[in-house]
């Protein structure tokens, strides 16, 4: 009785361990990762400003008015018609590396430590082919020549650094062909980040598709409004267009399952 009493306190304490020593590491983990994703947006600030500024000298110039010039709205449209929380998904992405490190490691606490590394290997082995899998779902999707042509390109894309902001599908194969070895490498070496994405990848890849989707919306919303502007719609009418389409969608549900 009094040895299973004192495991009790010792078990609860090696639990709470893990669980601090997991969120330091995933805290380093999310700073990295911010970093990387400043870069990213850096990167990208030009573009956004030359775009916007050309649209403002269009209408200076009475030019005739594109759909890129209404970029921001209709990927804006097309999140709100996709329900997109960007802060939700990061959240879970969050959460499901913290779980993978933390609860992996205490359930593997009284393993060897080949067994650790080697669960580690497989779990960023098989979190990166998730990740890789899904992001390639959603580079299909800018490979559409309207993603250009509409300008949405600007606005999303790709937050690693070390891929073009709207990787090809053949860049990311081959990036993550020149992975696969320091991956193995890296899970062996630090298994707790295989634990990591490994709990995380899941997320990952729902936030991927979840572009995806969004970038297919935002086309679709593009044609439209391409049509309007080919009618000679002004600039006030496609911007309430743009800003009342989530409205209209759900009316348009809501008639639908009535009927």
């Amino acid at each position: 009785m009094s040895e299973r009493m004192f495991e009790q306190p010792k078990t609860r304490r090696e639990f709470l361990r893990f669980l601090s020593i997991g969120a330091i590491r995933t805290g380093a983990v999310v700073a990295i990762n911010a970093g990387g994703f400043g870069v990213q947006i850096l990167r990208t600030r030009g573009n956004k400003k030359d775009q916007e500024q050309e649209f403002a000298k269009s209408l200076e110039e009475a030019k005739d008015l594109r759909v890129k010039y209404f970029a921001k709205e209709v990927l804006d449209a097309g999140k709100r018609i996709s329900s997109y929380t960007n802060v939700d998904d990061m959240v879970a992405v969050i959460a499901g590396w913290y779980a993978g490190d933390a609860l992996g490691g205490y359930l593997l606490r009284n393993r060897s430590d080949i067994v650790e590394r080697l669960v580690g290997v497989a779990g960023f082995a098989g979190g990166k082919a998730i990740d890789i899998i899904s992001t390639i779902i959603a580079a299909d999707q800018m490979s559409d020549t309207r993603f250009k042509e509409y300008g949405l390109g600007v606005y999303i894309g790709e937050k690693n650094p070390l891929l073009p902001h709207n990787p090809t599908r053949r860049e990311i194969i081959g990036f993550g062909l020149i992975q696969t070895p320091f991956v193995l490498m890296g899970g062996l070496a630090l298994p707790f980040i295989g634990r990591g994405y490994a709990g995380a990848s899941p997320f990952i890849a729902r936030n991927n598709i979840e572009v995806a989707h969004i970038i297919n919306t935002s086309m679709k919303l593009g044609d439209e409004t391409k049509v309007h502007i080919e009618n000679g719609r002004d600039e006030t009418f496609i911007r309430n267009f743009l800003a009342t389409t989530e409205s209209l969608s759900k009316k348009q549900e809501s008639e639908s399952e009535t009927l």
